[in-house]
């Protein structure tokens, strides 16, 4: 059973989820390309977005894990060693209701589209939701970088 004091620690730091981000060979998007806003690129302004929506700005690169390796590689055909944050957000939303994983994510693939729609700097092509792929496992997120319409 939970106390009281778990109860506030909880609150007070917010649940973790491990993100992964990947780049297959499907995607048009790389975290390494310029984002089009002062010379940042599109990895800086989705860490942008995760410090907005962290306890605290809570977040930080990882080193990527044999396990977690493996299960990336399994869900797409990697072209470059995935980016792996660990990431507290809060219980719950500002409207009370709960911040669940599934609600982060979404999130987060509107994030990535937003800045990657952002980033078209010499062509007509937009992101492609639909080659954004989603996948989640417990407390982890896999999401692939999109690639043009």
């Amino acid at each position: 059973m939970i106390g009281f004091g778990q109860t506030t620690e909880m609150i007070k730091y917010g649940q973790e989820f491990t993100v992964i981000i990947i780049t297959d060979d499907n995607s048009t998007y790389l975290l390494n390309d310029k984002a089009n806003d002062e010379d940042k690129l599109i990895s800086e302004k989705i860490d942008e977005w995760a410090a907005s929506k962290a306890v605290n700005g809570n977040f930080r690169y990882d080193e990527i894990s044999e396990k977690y390796l493996k299960r990336a590689a399994i869900m797409s055909n990697l072209t470059s060693t995935p980016k792996m944050m660990k990431i507290r957000v809060p219980y719950r939303t500002d409207d009370d209701k709960p911040y669940t994983i599934n609600r982060f994510a979404k999130e987060l693939r509107r994030a990535i589209l937003k800045i990657c729609h952002q980033a078209r700097i010499d062509t007509d092509y937009k992101p492609d939701g639909k080659s954004t792929h989603m996948f989640i496992d417990k407390e982890v997120i896999m999401i692939t970088m999109p690639a043009f319409k």
